[in-house]
C-alpha cells in the first residue's frame, strides 16, 4: 500500500545540520549548562531521542519550537497571566 504525504524529502545535509549530538552539544545550542540540561530533559521539556544507554540526540528545530512554546506571558510581579 502506497500512501502520499504533504512533506518534502529532506536532504541527508539538512538533516545531519539540524542534529545535535550528546548534551554538551545541546547545552551550547541553548546556551545553558549541562545540568540545566539533564533536568530539563528529565522533566520532559527537552524533546530529545535516545540511541543506546547514553547517546543523546536532538533536533535543533525541535528544539527551537519546543523552547519557544514554554514562554508565558508575565505580569509585573512576576506571575503569569
Amino acid at each position: 500500500m502506497v500512501t502520499k504525504t504533504n512533506k518534502a524529502p529532506v536532504a541527508a545535509d539538512d538533516l545531519a545540520d539540524d542534529l545535535l549530538w550528546g548534551v554538551p552539544a545541546i547545552a551550547a545550542y541553548i546556551g545553558q549548562e549541562t545540568r540545566a540540561v539533564h533536568y530539563l530533559i528529565a522533566k520532559g521539556v527537552l524533546p530529545v531521542r535516545r540511541l543506546g544507554h547514553r547517546t543523546l540526540v536532538a533536533s535543533k528545530q525541535e528544539l527551537r519550537a519546543a523552547l519557544a512554546g514554554g514562554e508565558r506571558e508575565t505580569n509585573d510581579q512576576g506571575g503569569e497571566l
